[in-house]
Parts: structure tokens; sequence; C-alpha cells
């Protein structure tokens, strides 16, 4: 309401504005209140971000079919579990959005969270397998 009480002699436009941006920092201080478990969330996800940039740095020219696979799968886990990061963290901001949008994106963090699982459980499956392939 700070903004509302500095407007108090200002035009209608002025006024409407401050209680817009009021609302604003209203919501966005509310929104801050985070628990132990959403910072590490964050943490995921940025480091995910910088593994995905770090992983697209390191390519090879000419890969080998297991290594275009592996390198594929690590990808997709990155790029999985930011999806799942994001989703789950703008779920925090439901009472803002529709619900609609709000129960399509937990679907999405839930099928992120399940896919990124896939990957990180294909990836050690897949060494086993090469194994295989190379003592026969």
């Amino acid at each position: 309401m700070r903004f509302v009480y500095a407007l108090r002699g200002c035009s209608a436009y002025s006024f409407r504005l401050g209680l817009f941006i009021d609302s604003l920092l209203e919501t966005s201080f509310k929104m801050w209140n985070l628990s132990w478990h959403e910072y590490l969330v964050i943490l995921s996800c940025f480091t995910s971000v910088v593994g995905l940039v770090a992983f697209g740095r390191d390519r090879d020219k000419d890969p080998t079919e297991v290594q275009a696979m592996q390198e594929t799968l690590v990808r997709m886990t990155f790029v999985y579990w930011i999806v799942h990061c994001l989703s789950s963290f703008s779920d925090r901001i439901g009472d803002v959005m529709p619900q609609d949008l709000a129960c399509s994106l937990r679907i999405l963090a839930l099928l992120s969270y399940v896919l990124t699982f896939c990957c990180v459980l294909t990836l050690p499956l897949q060494f086993i397998e090469q194994h295989y392939r190379q003592t026969d």
C-alpha cells in the first residue's frame, strides 16, 4: 500500500498503477517464502543448465553409435530435469494461474520426473549391455 499512499493526489491512472504495483509486490514477497526442498530444486535446475551447457561444448566430431546414444541419454536427463524443476516451481504460483494451466503443469512435472527417472535408469543398463557385447 505504500505506492497507493504516495499517489493519493495523482490521477486515477496513477492510482490504479500503484494498486497494481502493490499487488505485484505483495504476491512476490509471498512467493519467495521458500522451503529447503525448493532451494534444492532451484539449485539442481541451475546445475542442470550448467551441465547441459558444459556437456554441449564437449562434442566429438564423429562419435560412435554407442557414444551418441550415451550423449543423447545424458542430454535427455538434463533437459527432462530442467523441465521438471521449472514446472514444479511454477506450480508454486498456481493461485495466480487458471486452474487448467496449474493442473497441466502438475501433469507435466509428473511426466518429466518419470522420464528423468527412465533416462537415469537406462544409462547404466546401456553400459551393462555394451559390456556384454564386448565380452561376447
